[in-house]
């Protein structure tokens, strides 16, 4: 991981992370919390379209079903 100071380096030419380890493990830390709570949410979005993918295929068929024995025409 490097680290710059943009504040100070805009042209982020100073590589600060073997001088500041401390904020670098920080900020890797936080990465990695990122990172696993964005995993949780799209298995949980995931699980929701799957959900939704199922149920409009069920309706789907159930559809088809009541065409067949006539409760709907077009």
């Amino acid at each position: 991981m490097i680290l710059y100071n943009l504040s100070e380096d805009p042209g982020e030419t100073k590589d600060l992370s073997k001088i500041k380890p401390d904020i670098v493990k920080k900020m890797f830390a936080k990465l990695l919390s990122i990172r696993k709570e964005n995993q949780k949410r799209l298995k949980k979005n995931l699980a929701k379209i799957r959900k939704d993918v199922d149920l409009a295929a069920r309706n789907k068929e159930t559809l088809e079903a009541l065409k067949t024995l006539g409760y709907i025409t077009e």
